[in-house]
């Protein structure tokens, strides 16, 4: 097990996807319906889901019926009618780091396997569900192993069911892997991500300040970069109907998206010119999220890099793609 292939999984990417696949639990015909679930889904997710993807799951919980049956209304991708359940009747398995092929088999394969199977919902950006997929990690799938957290005895926190799937289980100690293995899912809470920021911060040297409190500039050489078609992300910018827009403006429609976003990718970037390092130019970074409608009205999620400087409580955007 590589931690520097693993470090993408729980880090949310714009080229690929963020799928919650849908069971109506009441017709697994077991009080252990997440165990039973797991016969079905982890064949296939051994046939045909990514290498390394985070592996959550867990019921919707919270959210009034109703509101949940119009939200899946809108947003189930299903070959049949859902049933209208209790919230907590509805389990989510959700996987990270997924191509368009790998979810349609994977689909395909639920479908073919158990009746519990209703469809599923593409997370990638926010949906208001994912404010009620409070979804504990089951594990990380890196190639054949199942990476779970394990107790001081060395006792995994899951044990899949034996049978007709191919994985090995690799426990690593709950606590480090809470810190570089655990996903964060973006449930949209404010609270929740002030909070977060806030934590994560001290990690690069600040003072308990959450990055809605975090003043961003944009520099003109960095304004130039970000807005150039030809060797900068002018193509990301206008993708994202931001092209046209003063420095000044482009600024402040990145800072009102970060306020509330989660922070990811935290770094120590060595500065180097020509080849030669540069201590003056060595950087605290981090990457934060962010979404924005294209011309089609469709929301589409973007990365946006910003160097930290810790005593101003202070950063600059380097990158937008």
């Amino acid at each position: 097990m590589d931690y520097a292939n693993l470090r993408w999984v729980p880090t949310p990417r714009a080229t690929h996807s963020e799928i919650a696949f849908l069971f109506d639990s009441t017709a697994v015909g077991s009080d252990h319906y997440g165990f039973e679930l797991s016969k079905t889904w982890l064949p296939a997710l051994w046939r045909h889901g990514p290498q390394r993807t985070a592996i959550s799951q867990g019921d919707i919980l919270n959210a009034p019926p109703g509101w949940v049956w119009k939200e899946l209304d809108g947003h189930l991708v299903c070959t049949n009618d859902f049933p209208q359940l209790a919230t907590e009747q509805y389990y989510a398995l959700y996987l990270t780091n997924m191509s368009r092929t790998q979810v349609l088999a994977i689909d395909a394969a639920l479908r073919d396997s158990t009746g519990a199977y209703l469809g599923y919902i593409d997370c990638s950006t926010w949906t208001p569900l994912k404010s009620f997929m409070l979804l504990p990690q089951y594990a990380i799938r890196d190639g054949d192993a199942l990476v779970v957290a394990v107790d001081e005895d060395g006792s995994p926190h899951v044990i899949p069911p034996s049978g007709n799937h191919g994985f090995r289980l690799v426990g690593v100690e709950e606590t480090l892997y809470g810190v570089v293995l655990d996903h964060r899912m973006d449930n949209g809470v404010p609270e929740w991500a002030h909070e977060d920021s806030a934590l994560t911060l001290t990690v690069l040297g600040g003072g308990q300040s959450p990055l809605s409190e975090l003043k961003l500039d944009l520099d003109e050489r960095r304004f130039t970069h970000l807005t150039s078609e030809a060797d900068g992300h002018g193509a990301s910018v206008r993708r994202a109907g931001l092209d046209g827009l003063s420095r000044e403006e482009l600024v402040q429609a990145i800072e009102a998206k970060i306020r509330s976003g989660l922070m990811f990718r935290l770094r120590f970037v060595h500065g180097t010119r020509a080849g030669e390092p540069t201590p003056e130019n060595d950087a605290l970074m981090f990457t934060v999220p962010v979404e924005f409608p294209d011309s089609t009205g469709k929301v589409r999620r973007y990365q946006v890099g910003v160097k930290y400087f810790p005593a101003s409580h202070s950063g600059e955007v380097v990158t937008f793609h």
